[in-house]
């Protein structure tokens, strides 16, 4: 039925226009962060949800709802790089204890670990870690991986380097401002993670492809279907030049995928 259509049109649209207005809402008041992290939960939520799914793959091939799921993923996305921001100041002006977002994170981010095989002996390379790398830093806490993240946002990194040197990870986790190509820390590399909110994943595959040995693994964070209202997608081409294993959940808003290269 049409009226299924226009059912999550509205809801995709309501969600977009909701978190522009709390965007510009924050950069006068700092404390909407709080009304937008809530938001961002429900949209989470609207993610996980099996009728919005159901919906999704009824009518994904409509224009329209193609255009309001892009728009829905840029504000979403320019949102939470900016609320980013925000919680890496509240970490360096101790406002805000990073350290029990890593404990939270810690419980969650195990079920990934167990599928990468890293232990003290790793080296990992974070490719769009961003201006509070919570995941970067959680996965050098639980590991013991000496760990180098990247981000094209000079910003991020500055921020990135505050919350690690404010946790006491600092000589652990570091961030640099450079393009994957130009890091002779790649060489050495035994896991790069690709995040969820890097944009051009197959143009950084290509990049690392003739840089990294053959056992190096290549974990991209994804989110193909209604996850990629809040994630940018992983293209099925890259199936040719990678030994991919797919792992898809359903209780997260993102998957990943392993790549190997195939020779």
């Amino acid at each position: 039925m049409m009226k299924d259509k226009f059912q999550l049109l509205s809801a995709l649209r309501s969600i977009q226009y909701e978190l522009n207005v709390l965007h510009c809402y924050s950069r006068e008041c700092p404390d909407c962060y709080e009304l937008v992290q809530s938001k961002l939960d429900k949209l989470c939520s609207f993610i996980l949800d099996t009728d919005n799914n159901d919906l999704w793959n009824k009518w994904n091939s409509s224009d329209e709802v193609r255009e309001y799921g892009e728009l829905l993923r840029e504000t979403a996305v320019r949102l939470v790089c900016d609320m980013e921001k925000h919680q890496s100041m509240l970490v360096w002006n101790e406002v805000l204890n990073a350290g029990q977002y890593v404990e939270l994170l810690s419980e969650s981010i195990r079920e990934e670990l167990s599928y990468f095989g890293m232990d003290v002996n790793s080296r990992l390379l974070f490719v769009g870690s961003g201006a509070f790398p919570l995941s970067a830093i959680t996965i050098a806490k639980e590991t013991g991986v000496q760990v180098v993240g990247v981000d094209i946002d000079g910003d991020a990194i500055a921020s990135g380097n505050r919350v690690a040197e404010a946790i006491g990870m600092g000589e652990v986790v570091t961030f640099q401002k450079s393009e994957p190509n130009k890091l002779t820390f790649i060489e050495g590399a035994t896991h790069v993670i690709i995040a969820s909110l890097v944009q051009n994943k197959n143009e950084v595959l290509e990049q690392l492809k003739p840089m990294i040995s053959k056992q190096t693994k290549i974990i991209v964070r994804y989110g193909n279907g209604l996850k990629s209202v809040f994630n940018y997608s992983l293209e099925e081409n890259v199936q040719k030049d990678w030994n991919i294993t797919d792992i898809r959940r359903n209780t997260s808003i993102y998957d990943f995928a392993i790549l190997q290269t195939k020779s």
